[in-house]
């Protein structure tokens, strides 16, 4: 994947500043989720899980934890490295691991994603919050077709 500033650009111009406006899947309707990671390796980010499941198939409890597997798995953590980025930081022994980042944001009107980082893989899912503002001219964002 080509590391264009388009691509890593944070906001559209034309709303404000409020949807971020990079990695839109296509493919994405309302009634499922979109899960993707991307790995960083000598200064190439790579697309490595792309997969869509109906939204009331998974919790978003579930699908967040799924994130976190997800990163793991494709950080190739050892699991001593996942079950210590799993304790609270209450006591020292054994040590709590830095592990997972998670964060919430608005790609595009209507979609709600939910992004966990770790060293070397970045997980998320998006899915639709409201049919009604999702797409209405009922073509693609130009930024999904990459």
């Amino acid at each position: 994947m080509s590391g264009s500033s388009q691509e890593h650009q944070s906001h559209r111009a034309d709303d404000g500043g409020l949807y971020e406006g990079h990695h839109l899947c296509p493919d994405l309707v309302p009634g499922q989720m979109c899960f993707r990671v991307k790995t960083y390796s000598e200064a190439v980010f790579e697309t490595v899980f792309h997969e869509h499941v109906p939204s009331h198939r998974i919790s978003q409890e579930r699908a967040n934890e799924v994130l976190r597997s997800l990163v793991a798995r494709y950080s190739e953590w050892p699991g001593t490295f996942i079950l210590r980025s799993h304790l609270n930081k209450r006591g020292r022994n054994p040590e709590c691991y830095p592990g997972f980042t998670h964060h919430v944001s608005y790609p595009e009107p209507g979609v709600i994603r939910h992004t966990v980082s770790g060293l070397g893989a970045h997980a998320w899912h998006d899915s639709v919050l409201s049919k009604y503002a999702f797409r209405q001219s009922g073509t693609t964002p130009p930024e999904a077709k990459q």
